[in-house]
């Protein structure tokens, strides 16, 4: 059982979390970044389009988290924040409106996806997961180099995981290259 760590600061209860809450929350991060490379990896597989849909939205999931977590500075309650493991946060290349939509059409129920059209609908979603994969991989390089040792937990599924981003991304930026 984790016990909270909270600590009040000014009336306000600001989280600090411990050693052991630290090396626990790789077994998430993990467990995002690795969500993410599979929903991707499956979207791009499949050609019915109710299974495309639900894959590309899992990748957009797990994109949004990973976005605070690897952007946000300050913690909102209990996050946990790159910077808990030495890591400086980075603003990553997603543009305003990506970041609406992620928002507003796939972790909301508003009003403006009504004024969407049918091509703004569709998710050039690659567009946004390269920059987390990008981020992701800096950070994988950063853990395996100074957080986990070869007997920690998790060292080795986080180079295979660094191994499936790179595919990924030469793939896709190859993709990119070949179009143009």
């Amino acid at each position: 059982m984790i016990i909270m760590n909270y600590m009040n600061t000014k009336n306000k209860k600001e989280y600090h979390p411990t050693d052991i809450e630290i090396e626990q929350a790789v077994a998430l991060i993990y467990y995002e970044i690795k969500q993410l490379i599979d929903s991707t990896l499956l979207s791009q597989d499949v050609k019915d389009i109710r299974f495309k849909n639900a894959f590309v939205e899992s990748a957009l999931v797990h994109t949004r988290i990973l976005i605070e977590f690897f952007e946000n500075e300050r913690r909102w309650k209990d996050d946990v924040l790159t910077s808990d493991f030495g890591f400086s946060p980075k603003k990553l290349n997603i543009s305003d409106h990506d970041r609406d939509r992620l928002n507003k059409d796939l972790a909301h129920l508003t009003y403006s996806r009504l004024n969407r059209s049918q091509e703004e609908k569709y998710w050039d979603y690659i567009n946004v997961v390269l920059p987390i994969l990008i981020r992701a991989s800096e950070y994988i390089k950063f853990l395996l180099n100074e957080y986990l040792v070869p007997k920690k937990p998790y060292f080795f599924q986080f180079k295979q995981l660094l191994d499936d981003i790179n595919k990924i991304i030469i793939v896709n930026t190859s993709d990119e290259l070949s179009e143009s």
